[in-house]
């Protein structure tokens, strides 16, 4: 039947075919991690950038025909929206559990070298211990 005969080796078989079943699961969970902090990092960097841009603005109010007041309360709404764009990404940070160097900083390709050895390892202790 679908089952096999009972034997060790259809036993053996099975097994093997959930550890690869499991293995794949977990690898693609191991690429959401990996894609949710990206997107962590990509998204404080973001605020990050939105705030120096509203700081930028408060450069160009100079000149142009712009009444003293009218520049200040100009600059005033720019650095207001700099610091809500930066109190968000503390929020995040905070929610997180992590500062903003610690997601700021990409994975490196020799981080990513030592997780994928370290899953080659576990695979074959594991393959040995199936077969």
């Amino acid at each position: 039947g679908a089952l096999g005969t009972g034997s060790e080796e259809d036993l053996h078989d099975g097994l093997r075919v959930e550890w690869l079943k499991s293995r794949a699961r977990s690898q693609r969970w191991g690429e959401e991690v990996l894609l949710v902090k990206e997107e962590m990092r990509r998204t404080l960097e973001g605020l990050e950038h939105d705030a120096r841009q509203w700081e930028a603005h408060c450069m160009g109010y100079e000149g142009a025909g712009v009444t003293t007041e009218h520049r200040e309360g100009m600059q005033a709404y720019a650095y207001r929206q700099a610091a809500v764009y930066r109190s968000l990404a503390a929020s995040f940070s905070a929610l997180w559990g992590t500062t903003a160097s610690e997601t700021l900083r990409p994975t490196t390709c020799a981080e990513e070298a030592q997780e994928i050895e370290a899953h080659a390892e576990e695979t074959q202790v594991a393959a040995m211990i199936i077969v």
